[in-house]
């Protein structure tokens, strides 16, 4: 078989990690406790390092302010099962040796002859915590809850899920052995994506394009990730004058985890192959952090008899401005008949379709107006906009309803 090798964006993985860590140190604390929440890197995401500002700007910012600032260690020898086929190269591969013992298995299609595999990694990514308050009282007061609460300088493991960056062209050349448009007439993915995921160990997610970022695909998997909380101190406070306005606490959390270092794109089809571009440096790549929240459990949702999730994408927001999406990305063309069908006899869209939006962790609520469907329009708008945050749409359908009126409103056989 022919082959071609991409390495995915690790901008990407360190996003993912940065939010899920993010969000659970929110959680070992009061619900809401931080009015500000700052990432701050080498490779900041759309922020200053503060700690470039000598005169400490970011200080003014509502507390209690929450600071996180991830460090990734690529050379780490003491990760789990360093030095193996496991998570290490052993031969060059860029010399022609594809050495298959270090390969795990992601997607299998024997009919359209291709597969897609990927080298296994061990990452190391450190983050340095600090929460500033305005007293020292209160700096006393979480730091004594903190050391009782949250056990320290002991391992333990938070399970969780994570989507690791796939390059784009390996989906554009299995779009060309599968028949199959990455995106129909309409800019719709869906329909590649189901043809898709018949074939995956893992299921593949997609990310919308907006105006100031690129469409993407990843690869969905379960994880443990290795944690430890080190380093606990307080300090002695900075002044204002004679008056201390801002006082912190730091610690360390270590994180170890699983993720993808290349990925392999074996086919028969050496047309294919010699059409492929893969660029190592990555187009994806920026020199910022891509915070990417993933939801663990929207595979598992209990759904009532005759609905199921037709589709989820998800995608950013480019301001604090209300962000508006044409449903013919995300809905095919046999939902679009029907809500043309029912707009027309006056039937609520309700009846069949469902569609929901997550914040991150949180579900929005149409009803208190975080977002507008717009039936007639065709569009989605979404009135809650941080562009720090993760937005995704849950599209739930229900079949039989759809099953029973397909011949009326597409003039097709229901059994098709």
């Amino acid at each position: 078989m022919e082959y071609a090798v991409g390495s995915p964006s690790l901008a990407h993985t360190l996003g993912n990690i940065t939010a899920f860590i993010t969000e659970y140190v929110k959680t070992l604390f009061p619900h809401n406790f931080f009015k500000t929440t700052h990432i701050s890197s080498t490779i900041s995401y759309r922020q200053m390092n503060e700690f470039r500002d000598k005169n400490m700007e970011f200080l003014k910012k509502t507390k209690p302010i929450l600071v996180i600032r991830p460090r990734v260690d690529l050379m780490d020898q003491d990760v789990f099962m360093s030095g193996t086929y496991f998570t290490s190269r052993i031969l060059d591969s860029m010399l022609g040796d594809v050495d298959v013992n270090n390969l795990q298995e992601f997607i299998n299609d024997p009919q359209n002859r291709f597969k897609v595999e990927y080298l296994m990694n061990r990452l190391k990514v450190y983050f340095d915590v600090t929460t500033i308050v305005e007293t020292q009282m209160q700096q006393l007061n979480i730091a004594n809850m903190f050391k009782n609460l949250v056990r320290q300088e002991h391992p333990f493991f938070l399970n969780t899920y994570l989507e690791g960056h796939v390059p784009k062209p390996i989906f554009t050349a299995i779009s060309k052995v599968i028949g199959v448009p990455m995106y129909d007439e309409f800019g719709n993915t869906g329909p590649f994506l189901e043809a898709l995921n018949m074939h995956t160990l893992y299921p593949v997610t997609y990310k919308l394009k907006n105006s100031s970022g690129n469409d993407e695909f990843f690869r969905y998997y379960p994880v443990n990730v290795d944690t430890a909380i080190t380093g606990l101190n307080i300090d002695d406070g900075n002044k204002k004058g004679f008056v201390g306005d801002s006082y912190t606490m730091n610690f360390t959390i270590s994180t170890e985890f699983y993720t993808s270092g290349l990925y392999y794109f074996f086919t028969h089809h050496k047309q294919v192959i010699n059409q492929m571009t893969m660029d190592m440096r990555n187009n994806n790549d920026t020199s910022e952090i891509v915070p990417i929240f993933t939801i663990s459990n929207f595979y598992r949702e209990t759904l009532l008899n005759g609905w199921k999730l037709y589709s989820s994408n998800m995608y950013k927001v480019d301001s604090s401005k209300p962000d508006t999406l044409g449903m013919n990305q995300i809905l095919s063309q046999t939902l679009v008949k029907f809500i043309q069908d029912h707009n027309r006899k006056g039937i609520p869209i309700e009846t069949f379709l469902d569609i929901k939006i997550t914040k991150d962790n949180i579900m929005l609520d149409r009803e208190r107006g975080h977002y507008t469907l717009d039936y007639k329009q065709g569009t989605i708008t979404t009135n809650i906009c941080n562009v720090y945050s993760t937005y995704r749409i849950f599209i739930y359908v229900n079949t039989l309803y759809i099953n029973n009126l397909a011949n009326e409103v597409l003039g097709l056989d229901t059994e098709k």
